[in-house]
């Protein structure tokens, strides 16, 4: 039997592509839909025509959290024929269901981040590309960035950015040599002569308070004679949702 799916399940298919996890709260909002009972419609056939799988859990205290999607097996044949979509990248759909529950979560989190950076009022999101995006290019520091981004200014100024998600419980002293590693990758001047553009700050989208602040002060000591990268922070859990950037300085 061929497989059909609608524009906007095509969009959902696309948005699992491009963050690997997704929860239906996140799915909802990327798409601008008020009534949450379509998306839920869409989501259940993706699911029964196995092209996306779903994880859900019944026990106490956790039946209350949104569903979170994924590719299926069944979605890389599907999908390799149509426009957007990587044949290669693809491949990686038969790790997803093994993956850890702290690979989920930051994948939610950069998710979450995305939605945040679409709704800034002053600034326009005009580029967002993930990780997985960014795999191809041979001129980024490794493991890769979890999101390379522009924003455009009212004036018309760009600015691009670099994305760091810093998961709860990382050791002090990984958060310092990755912070380290960035700033060895801009002295080195390969993304200037690669890309014609300047090196992006850096956005450190933290777990909670106590990391931004161990970080700003982390920061604020290894570049106390030079200013290397320009860095910024925030917190990404806020129970009021409210995303502050910090700035380094």
């Amino acid at each position: 039997m061929k497989l059909k799916t609608t524009s906007k399940q095509l969009e959902i298919l696309h948005l699992l592509y491009k963050f690997r996890f997704l929860n239906r709260h996140q799915i909802q909002t990327l798409l601008n839909h008020k009534d949450y009972r379509r998306i839920q419609a869409w989501l259940t056939d993706l699911v029964k025509s196995e092209l996306v799988s779903r994880n859900y859990s019944r026990e106490y205290g956790e039946n209350t959290k949104p569903a979170i999607y994924y590719l299926n097996v069944k979605s890389k044949k599907y999908l390799s024929n149509l426009d957007g979509f990587s044949s290669d990248l693809l491949k990686r759909v038969y790790r997803e269901r093994g993956h850890s529950k702290r690979f989920i979560n930051h994948c939610i989190t950069v998710g979450d981040v995305y939605i945040h950076l679409k709704s800034l009022s002053n600034d326009k999101l005009i580029q967002f590309l993930t990780k997985e995006e960014l795999l191809q290019s041979d001129h980024l520091i490794q493991p890769a960035p979890d999101a390379y981004f522009t924003v455009e200014r009212a004036d018309k100024t760009s600015y691009r950015f670099f994305l760091e998600v810093i998961d709860p419980g990382l050791p002090r002293y990984v958060i310092r040599k990755r912070i380290l590693d960035y700033i060895s990758y801009a002295e080195g001047k390969e993304w200037e002569e690669k890309t014609g553009h300047e090196f992006p700050a850096l956005l450190c989208a933290c777990p909670n308070d106590w990391v931004k602040n161990y970080l700003y002060r982390l920061i604020k000591a290894i570049q106390k004679d030079e200013e290397t990268v320009n860095f910024y922070l925030m917190v990404y859990s806020r129970s009021d949702n409210k995303h502050f950037w910090q700035k380094v300085n």
